[in-house]
């Protein structure tokens, strides 16, 4: 069994999709993978010697399937919230996503039609929490915060720990070189984009992990922004 950190970021990997684990006093979950990746997730909680039932809550970085698309499933075998952003909670309901190719990468899977590989195999129902501005996590356990850094979607949202890591969703992605970030291959507005990564330089992080590989340093997210 891998030793749980008594406060902290946990990786859960599947493909070149990410989740998170965050442990604190009681442990929170972000993000929830396509949908049919719930089980794969219990399976690494359970791993770590965590039942589903402590898990306090489900953060939801933004509004894509592949971010939300077993929230159903996880929600209701934990029976934690789910938090959102309010600016996403139309799409996490209905499923649909506005995909704006920002790369030669995000051109190619739009021509392709990929976008349609991603639709969820339901309708969540909720969230109880939504997002508006900064939300601390303490009466969840976690000695961090919500906090929203829009551009990759309008109500794509970072949560920022007290050690000083962040898991950053899609804001930057590093698909190839899971070290070396890169901008998102899909963004509603990238002035956004740079805006909320300079916010996030300005907390002094000291790691930041990503929904598509990573982690990436502060250093290397510094000098992408210099582009």
């Amino acid at each position: 069994m891998e030793k749980i950190p008594e406060q902290g970021v946990i990786q859960i990997a599947y493909g070149f999709i990410n989740a998170y684990l965050v442990i604190g006093e009681r442990p929170i979950l972000v993000d929830t993978g396509t949908p049919g990746t719930g089980q794969k997730i219990l399976r690494t909680i359970n791993a770590l010697g965590i039942t589903p039932e402590e898990i306090a809550l489900i953060v939801l970085t933004h509004g894509h399937t592949d971010h939300f698309g077993s929230v159903d499933r996880l929600k209701a075998l934990t029976g934690a919230p789910v938090a959102i952003h309010r600016r996403d909670v139309e799409a996490l309901q209905n499923g649909t996503m506005k995909l704006l190719p920002r790369t030669i990468l995000g051109r190619v899977f739009i021509l392709f039609g990929q976008e349609g590989a991603m639709v969820p195999e339901f309708v969540t129902k909720g969230p109880e929490i939504l997002i508006d501005g900064e939300r601390s996590l303490t009466d969840f356990g976690i000695d961090g915060a919500i906090i929203p850094t829009p551009g990759h979607t309008a109500g794509s949202l970072s949560v920022l720990l007290s050690t000083g890591e962040v898991i950053a969703g899609d804001l930057l992605t590093a698909i190839f070189n899971r070290k070396k970030p890169g901008w998102p291959i899909f963004a509603e507005d990238m002035k956004q984009v740079r805006a909320s990564v300079s916010a996030l330089l300005s907390r002094s992080p000291t790691r930041i992990y990503l929904g598509h590989g990573g982690p990436c340093t502060p250093e290397s997210v510094r000098k992408l922004l210099k582009h």
